[in-house]
């Protein structure tokens, strides 16, 4: 970006106080993105003939959570678990100071008066709909989003080198898809403006618990993750969680003694034959504790579950987005019913095989 935009963007973040020099690059890369584009509108509308072939060429936003309606906003956001909206608020208004400041003589050069803050906050999600390594670039910006764990190819970005990496051989007509790097229908949804149709396959919903130190030490990184971050409903899966997800939650109140025998003796909830009765009572009451934790962590999320389902019977009209926020609090309802129903028939299978 050239100079006046820099100065611009740097002048603003100074006044905004912010000095880690990580933190603050990003800001200023942002928010000079943004200036490009706000720039490159106002010379498009002013004078057509110099306006970049890029700026030109861009199509219109898509509907990212910016342009949904209040209720739309209230429910996503809580479906989100933050405040999408105005967490970017302090930014936005430093790229629209720097605009009215730093760059007016680039719009009083076309004739256009400085963008609005709303009219920066909009274009702000436009360009985070489309930014990949904090910049655009053309050709790269039209690739669609894959299925999770389907991607075809990656962007990469290194300097002013910028190129699409397919990972295997690429058949005549292939179309080449990239990971966006978002799991569920929501996020997408708001900072993109479609879902892929997870609303229907996966939850928004994260159940965690508690990864004792002996479940930590005997599966590794991922029940720690479990633990942190929570684990995903998916539709594909039996149960609701992935295996490895559900075994986790099962054996989540073991003590190191339990686990290791159950680690030891392949516990599979007692129908080891060979098992001797005192072991599988014990590991059958070990895992009963952690299914019962596991249902109390499943009637809380169902509880917020609610909440987004009084929020989503004051959604007006029947528009796509309001479908699909619809659709997805019902999936996570469908879901957290199955992973508890699932729960409860183990918990009662549980208890006969402890009879000795």
């Amino acid at each position: 970006a050239d100079n006046v935009l820099n100065a611009a963007m740097n002048a603003e973040l100074q006044k905004w106080g912010v000095r880690e020099p990580q933190e603050r690059e990003v800001y200023r890369t942002m928010g000079v993105v943004v200036l490009q584009y706000v720039v490159g509108m106002a010379v498009l509308r002013g004078d057509p003939s110099s306006a970049s072939p890029y700026i030109a060429s861009l199509p219109e936003p898509p509907e990212t959570i910016n342009l949904w309606s209040k209720e739309q906003q209230v429910l996503g956001e809580a479906m989100l678990g933050r405040n999408h909206l105005s967490m970017y608020k302090p930014l936005v208004s430093a790229i629209t100071n720097a605009a009215a400041n730093g760059c007016k003589g680039k719009f009083d050069a076309v004739k256009q008066p400085p963008p609005t803050e709303q009219e920066v906050f909009d274009s702000f999600h436009f360009i985070l709909s489309r930014l990949s390594h904090m910049r655009l670039i053309p050709v790269a910006d039209l690739a669609n989003a894959a299925a999770p764990g389907e991607a075809t190819a990656r962007i990469m970005a290194d300097g002013k080198i910028c190129a699409i990496i397919a990972k295997g051989d690429v058949q005549k007509g292939q179309e080449l898809l990239i990971d966006y790097n978002h799991r569920d229908a929501i996020t997408l949804l708001a900072s993109y403006g479609f879902t892929g149709g997870l609303e229907h396959e996966r939850s928004m919903t994260r159940l965690k618990f508690d990864a004792g130190p002996a479940l930590l030490r005997a599966t590794g990184s991922s029940s720690a993750r479990y633990a942190s971050e929570g684990v995903q409903l998916l539709d594909e899966e039996e149960a609701g969680l992935h295996a490895d997800a559900y075994l986790c939650a099962r054996w989540q109140q073991m003590s190191e003694h339990e686990l290791a025998l159950a680690l030891n003796y392949g516990w599979d909830g007692g129908a080891n034959s060979n098992l001797d009765p005192a072991i599988r009572a014990v590991l059958a009451q070990a895992e009963t504790r952690g299914c019962q934790a596991l249902q109390a962590t499943c009637k809380a999320a169902m509880g917020v579950v609610h909440e987004w389902e009084d929020l989503a019977d004051r959604l007006p009209g029947v528009a796509w987005i309001t479908a699909a926020l619809r659709a997805q609090v019902a999936t996570d309802r469908r879901l957290l019913e199955r992973v508890a129903r699932r729960t409860q028939k183990r918990i009662d299978a549980l208890q006969k095989r402890t009879i000795i």
